[in-house]
Order: structure tokens, then C-alpha cells, then sequence
């Protein structure tokens, strides 16, 4: 299953987080905790042709609280930064869990829970 730096964030700070977090990466794409825009962009994808490879989601998928029923890990105000074993090149996969650390670290106050610190400042040391 691997190891996981996971957040909620405070009620009404979703957007925040994503603002500064994108600013952060450098990145105005970039985001670290899911908003109901985000999970109905995700819905909406996978409805399309082009998200063919999540079809059997289609049926299950309509609204946000289908998501939050069948993703509890990922509603609205939560994220997880999956700390190992993506296809993502190592180093590039180091530097971004580095700096989204830095920033969970450096934004704490808008988060209501964070857990995995212990283990993402390890695998950056490794």
C-alpha cells in the first residue's frame, strides 16, 4: 500500500491551500487537497470519452457525493501524497515531496489534521 503525507484541511481553506500550494510548486495547475471543483472536473473526466480507462466508474459517478461516498480518502478538503512507488523519475518524485513537505510544514495552521511527516522527512533523507 505504501506510505502516504496526508492532509484535511480546515473548513474553508481548501481553496487557500490550493492558491498558495500552486504558487508554492511554481506550478498554477498544481493542487494538494481535493475541492468540490476539482472532484466534479474529476467526474466530468471520467464521464468523457477520453476517460474510457475509468469506465466502470461511470455509473457509480454522478455527483460530488457519490465521489465522497465511494473516495472517502479523497473528498473534499483531503489530500495524500503518495511518498514511493510511482513511475515518476526518483529525483523528480524527492524534490516534489521536499517541497510539498516544506509547505505543509510552513502552512500548518490552515490544516486540521496532517499525518506521514515522519515519513516523508525520511524518505527525502534517504
Amino acid at each position: 500500500m505504501g506510505s502516504y503525507l496526508a492532509v484535511r484541511a480546515k473548513p474553508d481553506c481548501e481553496q487557500q491551500i490550493n492558491e498558495a500550494y500552486a504558487k508554492h510548486m511554481n506550478d498554477p495547475n498544481a493542487w494538494l487537497v481535493y475541492t468540490d471543483a476539482i472532484i466534479r472536473s474529476e467526474i466530468a473526466y471520467i464521464r468523457s470519452p477520453a476517460g474510457d480507462d475509468q469506465a466502470h466508474l461511470r455509473r457509480a459517478l454522478s455527483v460530488v457525493e457519490n465521489w465522497d461516498y465511494h473516495f472517502p480518502l479523497y473528498k473534499s478538503g483531503m489530500g495524500r501524497l503518495k511518498l514511493g512507488g510511482t513511475n515518476e523519475d526518483f529525483f523528480a518524485r524527492v524534490e516534489r515531496i521536499r517541497r510539498t513537505l516544506a509547505f505543509v510544514l510552513e502552512h500548518r495552521m490552515l490544516f486540521q489534521s496532517i499525518t506521514g511527516i515522519d515519513d516523508a522527512r525520511a524518505y527525502v533523507r534517504e
